[in-house]
């Protein structure tokens, strides 16, 4: 009896120990977790204000005020308690230290734990570092690319299939996935050229008869969003309307606020020059529909923008003021569907950006000609016919009078 109750108490102090061990691996898993999500958090609040010092570099502003402000933006505020911003003019480390085209800023933002407590009562740190770069007017935006694909890690970012092909004329292709086996795919006879370079940040992959041409870099250094500083157009005042027109009709409309615009059947529909801000709806042209835009741009808030069908497309960008050389703008945050598919007369010019948008291209015919720069987030090139993209660095928005800001770290 003495013998028993010499070991009353062990079970306790067992449960004590393995209740240690739980909350040890639940603070891996759940806290873990959450570091993770702040890091990446914190990447993107850097990556954003270094670019924006960047440009006010560009623009003779005050670099630590615009990283500050976009900091701010980004939901880090410099308070020295939840959040630091460490503004270095020239950085101070890196390969770029001393250098004083570039801005170093280091985000570091801390993060409450939950069963991490247990074992280690202080705050969790997540702490990134961008650098970016001032090139001062003159060069183009994207480093000479007529293509850009911005998605950073999916399979296939750039998709070519079918039996036709799309040219890159006067440029290259810069694709910044970085999956290792297939960043950029093409099957079946599809082939894929460009008169400079195809870079390529993971691997290609080819079936069939499908080729590329050159042969592509792979491993390259990503390029990242040439455009991210982009300010939005300033938003119409009073409310959106919605246009549509149909059947054998015609009409000509002016720059404003639209909920959306559609043009089908047989119309024929020309929009005078200036801005259209769509908020809301699509911007949608189809059947045998045709469309005159010229001087041009048009901002997508939300919302699809796509030409189809058998009509003829004439669309160029404005050749004068802040938005010069900018024919398509898809909102930073929106993830619509940029499409351009025609059997008929299909001709535009100037930048088409979506930064989060997946684009479509389809050829079924040798009448798709794009005078452009295309920056989006995934594309896929499908059809039977050519396709060509002319890239001229005088027609793009950027190419000749606009600052060139870029991620070097």
């Amino acid at each position: 009896m003495n013998y028993r109750k010499k070991e009353n108490g062990q079970v306790i102090i067992i449960i004590a120990l393995l209740l240690i061990a739980i909350f040890g691996v639940a603070a891996v898993v759940v806290d873990g977790t959450r570091l993770y999500a702040a890091r990446r958090t914190t990447q993107n609040g850097a990556d954003n204000s270094a670019l924006a010092a960047a440009l006010a570099l560009c623009l003779g502003a005050d670099p630590n005020a615009a990283a500050l402000d976009s900091a701010g933006d980004n939901g880090f505020n410099n308070d020295g308690a939840t959040n630091t911003v460490e503004i270095n003019h020239p950085p101070l480390s890196g390969p770029k230290a001393g250098d004083d085209e570039f801005i170093e800023v280091i985000i570091t933002s801390s993060v409450d734990g939950a069963f991490s407590q247990v074992i280690y009562p202080g705050l969790l740190e997540a702490s990134a570092r961008a650098v970016g770069h001032c090139s001062g007017a003159g060069g183009p935006p994207g480093g000479n690319n007529g293509i850009i694909v911005l998605d950073s890690d999916n399979s296939c970012a750039f998709n070519a299939t079918g039996n036709g092909s799309i040219t890159v004329n006067g440029g290259g292709i810069q694709v910044d996935s970085n999956n290792f086996t297939s960043a950029a795919c093409a099957t079946g006879n599809a082939q894929v050229n460009a008169a400079t370079s195809i870079s390529i940040v993971g691997g290609v992959r080819t079936t069939g008869n499908a080729d590329f041409d050159p042969t592509p870099t792979t491993g390259a250094p990503a390029l990242g969003d040439p455009l991210s500083g982009l300010a939005a157009p300033l938003k119409p005042g009073g409310s959106c309307t919605s246009f549509s027109i149909g059947s054998n009709n015609s009409a000509t409309i002016d720059p404003g606020l639209y909920c959306s615009i559609s043009a089908s059947g047989n119309a024929i529909l020309t929009l005078n020059p200036g801005i259209y801000y769509v908020d809301g709806g699509n911007f949608s042209v189809s059947g045998n529909a045709s469309l005159t835009a010229n001087e041009v741009m048009i901002y997508m808030e939300d919302g699809d923008f796509s030409i189809s069908g058998n009509g003829n497309f004439d669309i160029s960008a404005p050749a004068s003021g802040d938005y010069q050389g900018m024919m398509l703008f898809m909102a930073q945050a929106n993830v619509s569907t940029i499409s351009i598919t025609g059997n008929g007369m299909v001709s535009t010019t100037g930048t088409i950006y979506g930064a989060l948008s997946t684009g479509n291209l389809t050829g079924n015919g040798a009448n798709t000609v794009l005078n452009a720069q295309l920056i989006v987030n995934t594309l896929n090139v499908t059809g039977n016919g050519e396709l060509a993209l002319n890239y001229d660095p005088d027609q793009i928005y950027g190419g000749g009078n606009k600052p060139v800001v870029s991620l070097e770290e």
